[in-house]
């Protein structure tokens, strides 16, 4: 069942009508996802070596004889005798060869009805497209109940999506593929203050078990009710997508009362790791495989940083395999304090996504913005804050031509009229890097930094 929203524009009808499919699909998948979650039970350091080694054998076979990309490049390696050593003979998958090479990484076997596309959220500012099949939504939903009963919740429970920007107004439904969950979400974009008082007032009438969503997001609820009594009572918040800072984490323990827990994952995987009750990051490592690589791509000891590389255990429709993410951390060499078997992941710099503040007093948070830029057909794309209160948004078109002005007044239309907008179009060696990452999201310069040549349109 699902509650409409309330008083939404035209163009979320079409939105609203593929969640309401897309639940009646997923909810098709909970017996495979119970049954996945059933046969892993008590997981043991020995039972989870064993179960990445046969998901591995699995993964490479299948590869090797269906998916064009990888059959040459493994046709040398036997790949049930030792998958761990062939994968390490495979070169390391970047974006660029992900968008140039999409259709040689799907499998000639793949089921079309029942894969799904993601595209990539463009937080480094390199949006991609990403097939996901039946084998891989199971997998990561299993792994998502065992992450619930960790943080003490069972099937049945309620879950708060707060501040959405992809629509106004409120929807529940249920999901049943994580649980039976019954899931609420209001959008808030265009309304006056009123009106999101009363979607407030009808979220702590829901009563959420979990509140669920971006930093940012969970941030602005906190505030919305640290004047208001009673305030809701979840048993956990779970963070995602940007990094949350300690006075975000300590804001939101004030006013919720409960613990909260942070998860670091892409589109292109799920959730890659989360926290503990030690507050450590640990691997999803029933469905994934994780490396830490040095500059020129060797695989370094545990306890050493480097760039993530993450491999999809289980997507036979368009494998992942040594996949880099572009963010830097190490995995731990000692086993974490909370007794877990999956190992512990060290972040130490990634998609941080701060928030732009604004001269008004105002914060944006990175990922608003990186959101609203992907709608357009840019292959990369960087936010470039120069001061309070000005705001350049650079990007590399997609082999379309792209509408500066229509990029340059979308962003604008979220910054406010304090801040000056504008968009660029660049070449690629304009964006700017950091000396760990050679994508970078976000970025602030100094207020004098000169601006790169291309065309530019101001908002």
């Amino acid at each position: 069942m699902i509650v409409p929203a309330e008083s939404y524009a035209p163009a979320d009808t079409e939105v609203l009508a593929h969640l309401l499919s897309e639940m009646d699909y997923q909810a098709t998948l909970f017996p495979g996802v119970h049954s996945i979650r059933q046969a892993q039970g008590e997981m043991t350091a020995g039972r989870l070596r064993q179960l990445q080694h046969d998901l591995l054998s699995e993964q490479l076979a299948h590869s090797k004889k269906f998916v064009p990309f990888y059959s040459e490049l493994l046709a040398a390696y036997d790949v049930d005798a030792d998958p761990f050593e062939a994968l390490s003979h495979l070169p390391l998958l970047d974006k660029a060869t992900v968008r140039s090479s999409m259709i040689d990484l799907c499998s000639d076997d793949l089921d079309p009805i029942t894969c799904r596309a993601t595209q990539t959220s463009g937080t480094s500012g390199i949006p991609l497209k990403i097939l996901h099949d039946e084998k891989h939504l199971t997998h990561s939903h299993a792994a998502r109940l065992r992450y619930n009963l960790e943080r003490g919740l069972t099937n049945h429970y309620k879950m708060l999506m707060p501040f959405q920007n992809w629509f106004h107004g409120w929807v529940e439904y249920t999901d049943a593929s994580i649980g039976l969950a019954r899931v609420a979400q209001f959008g808030t974009p265009g309304l006056d203050a009123d009106r999101v008082g009363e979607l407030v007032e009808k979220a702590i009438l829901f009563a959420p078990d979990m509140i669920f969503g971006h930093p940012s997001q969970c941030v602005e609820l906190a505030r919305a009710l640290e004047s208001l009594a009673p305030r809701m009572a979840p048993r956990v918040v779970v963070t995602f997508g940007e990094r949350l800072l300690p006075a975000a984490r300590a804001l939101m323990t004030d006013v919720f009362q409960a613990r909260v827990v942070d998860a670091y994952g892409m589109r292109e995987f799920g959730t890659i790791a989360a926290q503990c009750v030690e507050n450590s990051y640990h691997v999803t490592g029933e469905r994934l495989w994780v490396e830490v690589v040095d500059e020129v791509g060797l695989p370094v000891d545990d306890g050493q940083a480097g760039e993530l590389v993450v491999t999809n255990l289980t997507n036979r429709a368009m494998p992942l395999l040594r996949y880099r993410t572009g963010d830097v951390g190490a995995l731990a060499a000692e086993p974490c304090p909370c007794g877990s078997p999956y190992k512990t992941l060290k972040l130490l710099e990634g998609r941080d996504l701060p928030a732009i503040e604004l001269v008004d007093g105002r914060s944006v948070a990175i990922g608003v913005l990186t959101r609203t830029v992907r709608a357009y057909p840019v292959e990369r794309f960087q936010v470039v804050q120069y001061a309070d209160d000005r705001v350049e948004i650079r990007l590399v078109g997609a082999g379309k031509s792209v509408d500066l002005q229509a990029v340059a007044d979308a962003v604008a239309r979220i910054t406010g009229p304090s801040v000056a907008v504008s968009a660029r179009l660049v070449a690629v060696d304009d964006f700017i890097g950091s000396r760990l990452r050679k994508h970078v999201d976000a970025i602030r310069v100094s207020a004098d930094t000169p601006a790169p040549p291309g065309p530019v349109a101001n908002a």
